[in-house]
């Protein structure tokens, strides 16, 4: 089920952080508001100071995945009033949707894995847990007595008017859905699947079809921005001319502000991954070179991990994209 509202969504499904019941009861209030989704699919976003690298890590390879199969893009916070601050805090938790203003996004200990990444990134970007679609009984069986009593609200079941399925069928196999035994309280299961008892739940490790469908419907993709998409759409208008040669030779603002680039260099990345370095930190590498360029008006708009790795982008952006 996707809804777009003003709540805290805490994620103790295969990562069991410990959360007082006051975070607990901000899973009760549901309010359906459009207005949540991220205008245009792009996401503010910024670090703490004490951000753990591994929270960036985690946080980095997921968005990679994000941005590969839809159009919605992360960008550094310049001064944007609504932005995401990606934080190591107490768990995995996010609001879902914009909420407005500063919000954070938590991937602490046990939470290091793109999977868990991914869940909370949808959250969000306005994504609620799969069983909590109003047509989940018609799926699902809801193992009531094996639900701690703090959690009963976790399973709650929203009405039609509250969220929108987005047309496409109940998805067991969702990074949004509760595993198993989720919030048991005596290791027994609390969802079973209704026509094959024995489905495992709750996987975190990618995406599931149906959710990029709805990911890229909730945002009105045009289509997903794979390499090859955008090496035909841009192959298409390579007659324009461009004017990118003033651009200089810079790192990439994103690694630069979390220090990615200087802790690199003195770790030797520079020599270890020089092509992901190239693409990243090609200043604090010696990289650059006096006759660096782009050759097409497209470099600077498209540039990122999964447009840099297109054969169009290492021929026509290797400014942009870090290969000089």
């Amino acid at each position: 089920m996707r809804f777009l509202s003003f709540l805290l969504c805490v994620c103790f499904v295969l990562y069991k952080p410990s959360f007082s019941k006051s975070i607990l009861r901000y899973r009760r209030d549901t309010v359906r508001n459009p207005s949540r989704k991220w205008p245009g699919g792009t996401v503010p976003f910024l670090y703490s100071a004490n951000t753990s690298y591994q929270t960036k890590m985690a946080f980095e390879e997921a968005v990679r995945e994000i941005q590969k199969v839809s159009c919605v893009r992360f960008v550094p916070r310049t001064h944007e009033k609504d932005y995401v601050r990606v934080i190591t805090g107490a768990g995995c938790y996010s609001m879902i949707g914009k909420d407005g203003g500063e919000q954070e996004l938590s991937l602490g200990q046990g939470c290091y894995r793109k999977g868990i990444s991914l869940h909370e990134i949808m959250h969000l970007l306005g994504f609620f847990h799969e069983q909590s679609r109003p047509d989940r009984d018609d799926h699902v069986t809801i193992h009531s007595s094996h639900i701690s009593e703090d959690a009963r609200t976790q399973f709650r079941k929203y009405r039609y008017e509250d969220g929108d399925t987005l047309g496409e069928d109940y998805d067991p196999d969702s990074i949004m859905h509760y595993e198993n035994n989720a919030f048991s309280k005596n290791g027994q299961s609390t969802i079973t699947h209704k026509k094959y008892p024995w489905k495992s739940f709750g996987q975190r490790e990618k995406l599931s079809d149906i959710d990029k469908i709805q990911l890229n419907k909730l945002y009105r993709c045009k289509k997903t921005n794979d390499s090859n998409d955008i090496d035909k759409k841009i192959n298409e208008n390579s007659k324009i001319t461009s004017n990118t040669d003033k651009v200089v030779c810079a790192d990439n603002q994103w690694s630069s502000l979390n220090g990615e680039c200087i802790i690199g260099y003195f770790m030797g990345r520079c020599n270890s991954s020089p092509v992901r370095m190239s693409m990243l930190c090609p200043k604090t590498c010696g990289f650059c070179s006096p006759t660096c360029k782009d050759n097409s008006p497209f470099c600077s708009s498209l540039s990122g991990f999964v447009f840099c790795e297109s054969n169009y982008a290492k021929n026509r952006c290797k400014k942009s994209c870090g290969f000089c």
